[in-house]
């Protein structure tokens, strides 16, 4: 006698337990409905998705990040002792203080009074406001 499996594979429609066949009864049929795992279809058989019929799925793997410096500890948020800004990580902290703190912006707009401490702070401002794209800092701006 072929399988379920093997009727699928060559074609064969698989063998449907609708009604129960005349050497059980309705009790023995119904246990036996319940018992027996449905066949999945062709498609889900080969999908990735398809683990058997008492296989269960597993929970993803979870990782733990260790916290940054200076985010979620008791410390709370570093301040600059300059000018009081307040910042996440110290590495933040020392850019601050190396571009920022107590300086004048570097970087000019060349159409209006914008300034900026960073470069690409004026070439997105360029694209946005003066709808100039592409444009590079230190470029010159061609008036056509």
């Amino acid at each position: 006698m072929l399988s379920n499996s093997m009727l699928m594979h060559q074609g064969a429609a698989a063998p449907v337990l609708d009604e129960p066949p005349d050497s059980l009864t309705l009790e023995q049929f119904a246990q036996l409905r319940k018992s027996v795992p449905a066949e999945p279809s062709e498609a889900a058989m080969f999908s990735h998705f398809y683990l058997g019929a008492n296989a269960t799925r597993r929970a993803p793997a979870t990782r733990k990040r260790r916290p940054r410096a200076g985010m979620g500890t008791s410390n709370g948020p570093i301040t600059c002792t300059k000018c009081g800004s307040q910042y996440k990580t110290r590495k933040s902290l020392r850019a601050h203080i190396r571009i920022q703190c107590g300086k004048e912006p570097n970087f000019h707009c060349p159409l209006c009074e914008k300034k900026t401490y960073q470069k690409i702070h004026i070439e997105v401002h360029m694209s946005r406001v003066h709808k100039i794209g592409g444009w590079r800092y230190n470029e010159p701006i061609h008036n056509d």
